[in-house]
């Protein structure tokens, strides 16, 4: 598949390595947007030859050089594909409003939902309560931090500007999940209800989670 990103070979295409519905549907999600296609590699073994810390999203660009995280992934897919005004444009406030929201998603949501998901790992106790309760803290925490991106949203279509940006896609796969684990799923939260009620119309993200085959219902 060709894609429109810079390389020593530019008929060749960047491969995504992704897990259906991770944190990597966020730059699936800005690939569809800006009509850049991507090698899409869905393997664990390939993931950890190129991934030390074996996550996803992992991006492999066709010059070799290996992209690891999210907020950088984001950046480069959307200026790859011409689309500046995805990652701020050229207004510097802009710019830094974005990374701003993408990085509190990164580092203050997905973190905490990573206590939750991966409970054992922070905790050196192997007593079944003691897990229970550093989950119930994940699943608290996971609360507070959506907290902070509901007020955000109130009042605006957009978690920045008046229109869409990386940080949007990145976030939907978030919302996702905590809908699934948080025990009133996203209901404590309208503004994030409404959000994700209507970015999961936009073309590029239904494309995208049918190349995943994924549901997005609630």
């Amino acid at each position: 598949m060709a894609a429109n990103i810079p390389s020593g070979n530019p008929a060749a295409a960047a491969s995504l390595y992704f897990l259906p519905g991770a944190a990597s549907f966020g730059a699936h999600i800005v690939s569809k947007w800006v009509g850049v296609d991507l090698n899409l590699v869905n393997s664990a073994e390939e993931l950890n030859k190129r991934n030390p810390l074996h996550a996803v999203p992992t991006l492999e660009l066709p010059n070799g050089t290996v992209l690891t995280q999210n907020v950088g992934i984001l950046q480069y897919v959307a200026r790859a594909g011409k689309a500046p005004e995805l990652v701020g444009g050229d207004d510097a406030q802009a710019q830094a409003e974005v990374l701003q929201w993408s990085a509190f998603l990164s580092t203050e949501v997905h973190e905490a939902s990573h206590v939750v998901f991966f409970s054992k790992r922070f905790t050196a106790s192997a007593d079944e309560d003691q897990v229970a309760n550093v989950r119930s803290a994940g699943i608290a925490l996971l609360g507070e931090r959506l907290k902070i991106l509901d007020s955000r949203l109130a009042g605006r279509d957009f978690i920045v500007g008046s229109s869409k940006t990386v940080v949007d896609a990145q976030a939907i796969p978030m919302l996702r999940w905590s809908a699934k684990v948080l025990p009133d799923g996203l209901e404590p939260f309208p503004n994030l209800m409404a959000f994700y009620a209507r970015l999961i119309k936009d073309d590029g993200v239904v494309a995208a989670a049918e190349a995943e085959q994924m549901s997005l219902d609630l």
